[in-house]
């Protein structure tokens, strides 16, 4: 599976945020929602965020031809989105919750090759 697309009348890759997005929630989060759009924005501020209410991950442009930020930043994104539909509110990076996905995930292989 390809992670790279070329966009019409450019000579760049850049990383096909859904498939990527559709790889790791068939891996490791099979249990929740799907996310049904994403896309990289010139003007967001900081680097990710999720959107849970609409499902939608959005990722800063800057990484757009980073598969392994892009990889990083999905998955931290699809934790968030995962537990504030578990929780119904974001929770805190140090927090049980999410210290417990990151263990999950962190025993699952999924940061293999990432750092």
């Amino acid at each position: 599976m390809s992670f790279f697309i070329v966009r019409p009348g450019q000579n760049i890759f850049e990383v096909d945020l859904i498939a990527l997005i559709r790889h790791y929630e068939g891996l490791y989060f099979q249990d929740v929602k799907p996310i049904a759009s994403a896309e990289f924005v010139p003007s967001l501020d900081g680097d990710a965020r999720v959107l849970p209410e609409i499902d939608k991950i959005e990722l800063h442009s800057r990484f757009l031809q980073s598969l392994k930020a892009c990889s990083i930043f999905v998955i931290h994104e699809l934790i968030n989105n995962k537990l504030y539909k578990k929780h119904g509110a974001a929770q805190p990076y140090e927090g049980e919750h999410f210290q417990a996905e990151l263990d999950r995930l962190w025993a699952a292989g999924a940061y293999r090759n990432l750092l």
